[in-house]
C-alpha cells in the first residue's frame, strides 16, 4: 500500500533521526559504517547556507557483500523534507536523467523504526534501517546497495520472479516478444513507456492471441509500446501515439489511467533503460490487426547493450533542478500524487569497492 504522510509525521521523521551538527560530509565521515560512501565528496554534501539535501547511503558491509556489479551509488537529492508533501509517492531522477527510481511507501504507523522508506528500481528494493540528521540535510542509511537501470526483458524477468499474483507476472508478454524475435529490439528502446499485459490479461484473451498471425502478432505487441515516458504520478485523459502508428485513449478513474477502457496499472512505475514499464490488465487489440506504420529499433551489439555505467565520478557530479521528461498521468492504483520530480547525484560504486 502506499501511503500519504502528514506535515506531523514528517517532523517527526526529522526529530527521530541522530542528530548532529556536522554538514554532510562531515557526518558521513564520522560515521564508521559510511566510510566507502564518505569517500565520493560529493560538493553538495559540504555546501552551507540556505540549502537542503537528502543523501541515500549503503553501509560499507552491504557494498561489500554485494554480487550485483550493476550498482547505484549513493543518492543525493535537494531539498530534505519539511512537510508532508516531500514524503508523498514520488519518482526522483538523477542528473544524467538516465536512472530513474520510486520513492515509495512512507509508513506513517512505524515512524521510528527501520523500513519506512522503499526507494523502489526496477530490479530492487532498499528501505532505510536508520537515518543521521545534518546540518544541511538528512542521511538516509539504506539496507542495500541500488541497482542500476536494466533492459526490459531483465526487468520483467526479475518481476515475474518475485511475484506470484497472475496480474503481476508478465511471463506470457516475455514469451510473445521472444517467439516474435523482438526481445533485442525491446530492449533497444530508448525513451518509451511499455504497457506489458499480465499473464491474467493474456488468459482472458488467449484464443485471440492464438489465432494472431506472426505479423499480427508483432502489430499488437507494438501496440503496448508508446514513445514517451508516463509516470502514474500526473496522468490526464487523451489519446497516445505508438510504435505501430495506431493511437491509445486514456481516459482517468478513481484507480488511474485506463487504456483503451479496459487496462489499467495493476504496478506501475517499473524504471528500465528503456524508460518506464506499467504491467497492465488487459491485452490491447488495435483497431487494424494488418496495419503497421511503425519501426521497431534496430538491436544493439552485446557490448553497447549493458545497462549505463554509475553517472559520472564524485569529483564530477553535481545537483541541479531537472532529470528526465515525465508527461501528465494520475496516479495508478493507490498512488499518491507528488509535487514534481526530484534530482539525485549518484555516486560511483567502482570508487567504493577499490577502498
Amino acid at each position: 500500500m502506499r501511503l500519504s504522510v502528514s506535515v506531523a509525521a514528517a517532523s517527526l521523521l526529522l526529530s527521530s533521526a541522530v542528530t548532529s551538527a556536522l554538514n554532510l560530509a562531515q557526518a558521513l565521515k564520522a560515521d564508521k559504517d559510511l566510510q566507502k560512501v564518505a569517500a565520493l565528496n560529493i560538493p553538495q554534501w559540504s555546501q552551507t547556507g540556505n540549502v537542503s539535501y537528502v543523501v541515500c547511503a549503503p553501509t560499507d558491509s552491504n557494498i561489500t557483500a554485494s554480487t550485483d556489479p550493476k550498482l547505484l551509488g549513493s543518492l543525493t537529492f535537494p531539498g530534505a523534507p519539511t512537510t508532508g508533501e516531500a514524503w508523498h509517492y514520488q519518482i526522483v531522477t538523477d542528473v544524467s536523467g538516465t536512472n530513474t527510481l520510486v520513492w515509495d511507501n512512507y509508513d506513517t504507523t512505524s515512524i521510528t523504526t527501520p523500513g519506512i522508506i522503499h526507494l523502489r528500481t526496477g530490479t530492487g528494493t532498499s528501505v532505510n534501517v536508520r537515518n543521521i540528521q545534518a546540518d544541511n540535510g538528512l542521511i538516509i542509511v539504506v539496507d542495500k546497495p541500488i541497482p542500476l537501470l536494466q533492459k526490459p526483458s531483465t526487468t520483467l524477468s526479475y518481476l515475474s520472479s518475485v511475484n506470484t499474483d497472475a496480474t503481476l507476472v508478465t511471463n506470457s508478454f516475455i514469451k510473445a516478444v521472444a517467439s516474435a524475435g523482438l526481445t533485442d529490439n525491446l530492449d533497444a528502446l530508448t525513451g518509451y513507456m511499455i504497457l506489458a499485459p499480465s499473464d491474467s490479461a493474456f488468459a482472458a484473451v488467449q484464443s485471440q492471441v492464438s489465432a494472431l498471425t506472426p505479423a499480427q502478432l508483432k502489430n499488437v505487441l507494438a501496440y503496448h509500446l508508446v514513445p514517451k515516458v508516463m509516470y502514474s504520478t500526473n496522468y490526464n485523459p487523451g489519446i497516445l501515439p505508438t510504435l505501430n502508428g495506431q493511437t491509445l485513449d486514456v481516459t482517468v478513474d478513481a484507480n488511474g489511467p485506463v487504456y483503451n477502457g479496459k487496462g489499467h496499472h495493476t504496478l506501475a512505475d517499473t524504471t528500465t533503460t528503456a524508460g518506464v514499464i506499467h504491467i497492465i490488465s488487459a491485452v490491447l487489440i488495435p483497431s487494424n490487426l494488418d496495419s503497421f506504420n511503425g519501426t521497431w529499433p534496430t538491436p544493439v551489439t552485446p557490448s553497447s547493450s549493458a545497462a549505463p555505467a554509475a553517472s559520472g565520478t564524485a569529483a564530477s557530479q553535481t545537483a541541479s533542478a531537472g532529470g528526465a521528461s515525465t508527461a501528465t498521468p494520475k496516479s495508478a492504483a493507490g498512488s499518491v500524487a507528488a509535487s514534481g520530480l526530484v534530482t539525485l547525484a549518484v555516486g560511483a560504486l567502482a570508487a567504493w569497492i577499490a577502498l
